[in-house]
């Protein structure tokens, strides 16, 4: 049987397609075990296809907010963007020059808010973004 801790953890449903940015090879491979039936995993965007989730691993704030801005145009309106780093004592390991209020104050530039942190391994953690209500189009949750 599977291991669903990171499924239940970042809200993944059945049927729901996921876009996984610069996602670590190990870290890919527990999430792939931990998916839902039918759930649909893309690495790299796919034209027309709007995304219920999108996972990304970045490394640094350099141009952090107009990446944020592109991926929100990605997900349904009642989606979301996960930001998943590592935690402080290990971001040198991961190559990651940010820390977690650098990378909260880039995103809050854009229309996105967030709104929920999960700790997704012993090393790294994840922070969910949703557009803000008032910016999701009429009817989008």
């Amino acid at each position: 049987m599977p291991d669903d801790r990171w499924a239940r953890k970042f809200g993944l449903k059945a049927g729901q397609r996921l876009l996984l940015i610069d996602c670590p090879a190990a870290e890919r491979a527990i999430l792939l075990q931990s998916l839902p039936e039918a759930a649909q995993v893309d690495d790299r965007a796919e034209t027309g296809v709007m995304y219920e989730q999108i996972l990304y691993w970045p490394r640094h704030t350099t141009g952090l907010a107009d990446r944020l801005r592109r991926m929100a145009r990605l997900i349904v309106p009642d989606g979301a963007i996960w930001l998943v780093i590592p935690k402080r004592s290990f971001q040198e390991d991961f190559g990651v020059t940010m820390s977690w209020d650098q990378m909260q104050a880039e995103a809050l530039t854009t229309d996105l808010v967030d709104n929920k942190t999960a700790t997704y391994s012993l090393q790294t953690y994840g922070t969910r973004f949703v557009i803000r209500r008032s910016a999701r189009p009429l009817g989008g949750g």
